[in-house]
């Protein structure tokens, strides 16, 4: 190819790449979940307020219910390109059902544990039972993602026991950056390491059950790497 000045130029040669974020996603909520942890382990005063010890807790939170979203859409989206690396062990018939509600809707308008269940349901596998685990479980915590993503403010005190926090106590150790502290629950208790290794834990058993009743073996859990961000082998 020659330039408009006369010399000889190359292009350089293109790279097609399939990437897929939900690995990463889970990698990002793992990775801020110890980083809470390190600077909980790290504290010499009992109370007190770290905002970034808030960011990578908040992160870890997000992320994980990211990952999971990921992880479904990218089973349809290659489903629909015809891309079957992940997706052969399906039936032909579980795939063009799948291909035919992606194409239509692209998930657009289905929450993320409808996308789910339409999975297991299109596929002919059993749907996940909603009032046990690990449907409960990815339910609450899809209720907390929306609580940060949406929040309102509100004030609240301590022996106020609002509706989500009723259903979170208990799942995980309170935010040790607060122990003894006389402040509500959520935000302060709540979002603390012990809440961040919970939320990543609990997408991923949620996203766990569903690929074992596919028979299907993701990229998440293929790919992975380590604290450092080394590839391993799964």
């Amino acid at each position: 190819m020659t330039s408009l000045d006369g010399t000889a130029s190359v292009n350089a040669p293109s790279v097609a790449i399939r990437s897929y974020l939900s690995t990463h996603h889970l990698w990002a909520g793992r990775h801020l979940a110890k980083c809470a942890a390190a600077i909980e382990a790290a504290a010499t005063a009992t109370v007190r307020f770290d905002i970034q010890h808030r960011a990578y807790a908040i992160g870890a939170i997000l992320a994980a219910v990211a990952f999971a979203e990921a992880a479904v859409n990218e089973l349809f989206q290659d489903i629909a390109d015809g891309h079957l690396s992940y997706a052969a062990p399906l039936t032909q018939q579980a795939r063009a059902a799948m291909d035919a509600y992606w194409r239509e809707s692209e998930g657009r308008h289905d929450s993320i544990v409808k996308k789910y269940q339409l999975s297991l349901g299109l596929a002919g596998a059993q749907p996940l039972d909603p009032s046990a685990e690990p449907f409960q479980g990815f339910s609450l915590l899809n209720q907390l993602r929306n609580q940060l993503v949406h929040f309102r403010p509100e004030t609240a005190s301590a022996a106020e026991v609002q509706g989500l926090e009723k259903r979170l106590r208990g799942k995980f150790p309170e935010n040790a950056l607060m122990t003894g502290a006389g402040n509500p629950f959520f935000p302060d208790k709540c979002l603390g390491a012990g809440c961040a290794n919970w939320a990543v834990a609990t997408a991923k058993a949620f996203a766990d059950e569903t690929f074992l009743r596919l028979r299907v073996t993701p990229n998440y859990q293929r790919v992975g790497w380590d604290d450092q961000g080394n590839p391993v082998a799964l």
